[in-house]
């Protein structure tokens, strides 16, 4: 790849002149997509859907419509809402596009033309003008006071200066300041470029590229879950052929062993469990939203509830992305300005002192040139002070009104713009009387043409002590996280002609100003709410190291090392993984740098989340286990490679969802156990009743009705439980936590017991009745039996009494329907031939019901004993 900023301009025009001129197009390419066909197509490519299918088709042959149309019904439902959950197309690439201004003027032959930026070719040359968005990457031939803001680029978000000199071939991107990138937007200023790149070789299209190329990921429910339905799967296929087999072979009916396998594969696969997750998933999404945080997808919420490494950008994330001026230095000491952002209210002190401004010559002279060498306003835009310009000269603009300074209106009639090599800007202001040159830059760049300094009204010649002391003084800002910027002016008699050397020597050095990107209020909180959750913070950054530690330290970030991008560059993977063990901070980042950054930390073992705004973050976003964009100052790049999108910008929103993340793994844990535990005294039951030689106790379409319906309506409750009070007091879960422990298979392996014993009882002993009492009563029994066990899931250590008995209403609203329909599937005769039931006497449902309290009342007299 060509080094366009270290060549020369007449080196950039002569290899421009040689190529081909056989580019393509300038934009960014579409990569393969999933058709949607395809997708609709694989929510049925699996061994449940499998088993599913094949009982329905065996139902249907076997004459029972009602219980065929039920599996079809659930496979239909289950397919459908995984493909809806999916069909969330990949737009990144589009938004990345939209991006780019459509037009732009180019010269061609002398001549100025207006060209759809697709038809730019390498070597032509582009008339850069304020407002616009950079075309393509252009190597910049011409600058009057050109200034870009690359934020969404690089991730710094200071205005950067463009000029045409060439730079060293290793310089990183950021310092690139020949270089106007494509995407990138010009604040001020004007100039002309030749282009060097065009589309997926742009800069931009390198983040495109690698940003498209990165495959979705499945969280580790996902994998969980598909391997819960393979076994199952497996389970009820190999339960199932056994006995049709055994059966069959000892004599029996094949049509009654082909209906007993069929009710043993479904009593053995929880049907209703991608849909309760689902569903689950999405009412968690919902409460989430009500936190100002969105979801793009679903199964973020609980791979968040993991994560062990949030990587956080400082410019719009951790910083309110507004540049203030903080303090100023003048020969009367320091001054420090209230108020943050471009609101334009605030006070000025000295010495914890509020002042007057007017008070002090020096700070108002200071003040006056701010606001005379700039071309930025501030604008109320939708009740909030915005920028309209350089962030930096908004900064002045904003710190003069405090100062209740009036416009000026006498006329600027020369203007110096600044360029890298001055590191300077100077106006020149009309009075009656004479010349004011007012001039602003790097304080080196300002001292060093500076004679004199301002002290009171006074101008005294700048002695070789006192340079020291201004660089002390500079320098002192500089350690404290603060962006430098000079102030100077010379006062000459009006003369015609005014040239360079005449406005920027001998000036008057007025002081140093102080300028910020202040944290946000929530920021600290948060960061201390992750550090108590176990979970690691690390700051990765476009921004200057000083700057980058001045923050870490204001936010109360303890680091360790400071890592650059050129470091990065030098060190090994494994080097790179050492230093991601420490307290780390990584500065003047480039794109490239975060997404190892990341792949790195999920090589070690870390569940990482990455946070961003920028074009320049969508790489690490998708990349990440979780990326997390911001929606107000994010782009759309950004909130479209991202998992979740943060409303509000805020911070602490990232820990609320953390929070909620966490709620919803451990209510989808408690629900798949019920679940679980459901389907083992089902599966228990009918394998009872089969080796004691009885007929079968229920039906496909009974089996069906507990799983899809009563079963899965109080998980679905049981998902919106309240968090436990020590959520966030607690490490991350490991990546590797199985659903199912030992005390989770104890679990099963005991209330499964409990229900399938007790059901098999009740079966047999209401057998010498009829056949479809005895079947109609374990039915029953099961249903109330499993609707009273969700109440040991709410907590597995507290008992009700602590966590409320009516603090989810909504699973006691489920278990009162749940068996309100039950009784309806009981007693109304248009139900009972579908489901095989027949009236039940009230002592009928005294026995259930003393039945199914032993499932409640031994768990809670353990829970309330333990803690004793």
């Amino acid at each position: 790849m060509q080094s366009w900023h270290a060549l020369s301009v007449a080196e950039v025009k002569r290899i421009l002149a040689e190529q081909p001129r056989n580019y393509g197009t300038n934009e960014l390419k579409d990569f393969e997509t999933v058709p949607w066909y395809s997708m609709l197509a694989r929510q049925f490519a699996n061994l449940l859907i499998g088993v599913l299918l094949f009982a329905m088709a065996l139902s249907f042959f076997l004459g029972d419509l009602w219980d065929a149309l039920a599996i079809l019904a659930i496979v239909i439902f289950n397919g459908l809402l995984g493909f809806f959950q999916e069909w969330q197309a990949e737009t990144t690439i589009q938004k990345l596009k939209s991006l780019l201004s459509p037009l732009c003027y180019i010269l061609r032959n002398g001549e100025k033309e207006l060209i759809d930026v697709k038809k730019l070719l390498p070597g032509d040359c582009v008339l850069l003008q304020e407002g616009n968005i950079v075309p393509a990457d252009i190597r910049v031939t011409h600058a009057v006071d050109l200034l870009v803001n690359e934020a969404e680029l690089t991730g710094e978000s200071a205005s950067v200066a463009k000029g045409i000199e060439s730079l060293p071939e290793k310089t990183i991107l950021t310092d690139r300041r020949n270089i106007a990138f494509m995407g990138t937007h010009i604040v001020s200023g004007h100039g002309e470029g030749l282009v060097v790149e065009i589309g997926m070789n742009t800069e931009f299209g390198r983040i495109a590229q690698l940003t498209g190329t990165i495959k979705e990921t499945k969280t580790k429910l996902q994998h969980q879950l598909e391997t819960l339905g393979k076994q199952f799967g497996l389970l009820a296929l190999l339960i199932s052929s056994l006995v049709i087999i055994a059966g069959v072979l000892g004599g029996k009916n094949i049509i009654t062993m082909l209906m007993t396998g069929i009710s043993l594969a479904v009593s053995a696969i929880p049907e209703g469990l991608p849909a309760v997750v689902t569903i689950a998933l999405a009412l968690g999404a919902k409460r989430m939203a009500h936190k100002r945080v969105l979801l793009r997808r679903l199964q973020a919420a609980e791979t968040l509830g993991a994560v062990s490494v949030i990587c956080t950008d400082k410019t719009g994330t951790l910083t309110r992305n507004e540049m203030t001026v903080q303090k100023i230095w003048t020969a009367d000491g320091v001054f420090s300005v209230t108020g943050t952002g471009y609101e334009p209210h605030g006070n000025f002190q000295k010495e914890g002192v509020v002042i007057e401004p007017k008070s002090y010559p020096e700070l108002i002279a200071l003040l006056t040139t701010g606001q005379k060498c700039n071309h930025a306003s501030i604008k109320k835009i939708d009740l909030q002070w915005q920028a309209i310009g350089s962030p930096d000269e908004a900064a002045l603009i904003v710190a003069a009104i405090k100062a209740g300074l009036e416009i000026s209106h006498n006329p600027v009639i020369r203007e110096f713009a600044f360029d890298s090599t001055r590191k300077r800007m100077s106006t020149v202001e009309e009075t009656e009387a004479y010349h004011i040159v007012h001039v602003k830059g790097a304080p080196e760049a300002i001292l060093d043409r500076s004679t004199h300094f301002l002290i009171g009204k006074e101008e005294k010649e700048l002695t070789k002590d006192y340079r020291e002391h201004l660089e002390n003084a500079y320098i002192a800002f500089a350690k404290q996280g603060l962006r430098t910027l000079a102030i100077a002016r010379k006062i000459i008699p009006k003369e015609p002609q005014i040239t360079l050397q005449d406005a920027e020597t001998n000036l008057t050095f007025l002081g140093v100003i102080g300028l910020f990107d202040p944290p946000r209020s929530e920021a600290p909180l948060a960061l201390l709410q992750a550090k108590q959750a176990g979970i690691r913070v690390i700051m990765i950054t476009g921004d200057s190291p000083i700057t980058a530690q001045a923050i870490a330290t204001q936010l109360g970030l303890d680091i360790e090392k400071i890592v650059t991008s050129k470091e990065i560059s030098e060190l090994t993977d494994l080097a790179l993984c050492q230093l991601l063990e420490q307290k780390i901070l990584f500065a003047r980042t480039v794109p490239q740098d975060k997404f190892r950054i990341v792949k790195l930390l999920q090589s070690l073992g870390n569940l990482t989340a990455m946070t961003g705004d920028g074009v320049n973050d969508a790489p690490s976003l998708k990349q990440a286990d979780i990326g997390i964009a911001m929606g107000i100052r994010g782009t759309d790049v950004a909130r479209s490679a991202a998992d979740m999108v943060l409303s509000d910008d805020n911070f602490a929103s990232i820990i609320a969802a953390i929070e909620e993340g966490r709620r919803q793994y451990a209510n989808i844990r408690k629900f798949i156990l019920y679940l679980a535990a459901s389907n083992t005294g089902e599966l228990l039951a009918i394998l009872i009743n089969i080796v004691i030689g009885g007929p079968l106790i229920l039906m496909p379409i009974q089996i069906l009705w507990i799983n899809l319906v009563t079963d899965s309506a109080t998980a679905i409750s049981l998902s919106l439980e309240q968090a436990e009070t020590t959520i966030m007091k607690q490490p991350p879960r490991q990546i590797n936590q199985p659903i199912f422990d030992k005390k989770a298979l104890f679990l099963l392996g005991l209330f499964g017991s409990y229900l399938s014993l007790t059901a098999s009882f009740l079966y047999h002993f209401y057998l010498n009745e009829s056949y479809e009492a005895a079947n109609t009563m374990s039915f029953t029994a099961i249903v109330v039996m499993a609707n009273i066990l969700t109440l040991n899931f709410r907590s597995f250590q507290k008992p009700m009494s602590e966590i409320g008995w009516f603090s989810n209403k909504w699973l006691l609203t489920a278990i009162i329907s749940m068996i309100a329909l039950q009784i309806a599937v009981v007693y109304l005769p248009v139900l009972q031939p579908i489901f095989h039931t027949v009236p039940l006497s009230r002592l009928n449902w005294g026995v259930i019901v003393l039945c199914a309290l032993p499932l409640f009342l031994i768990p809670e007299v353990y829970k309330r004993t333990r803690e004793l």
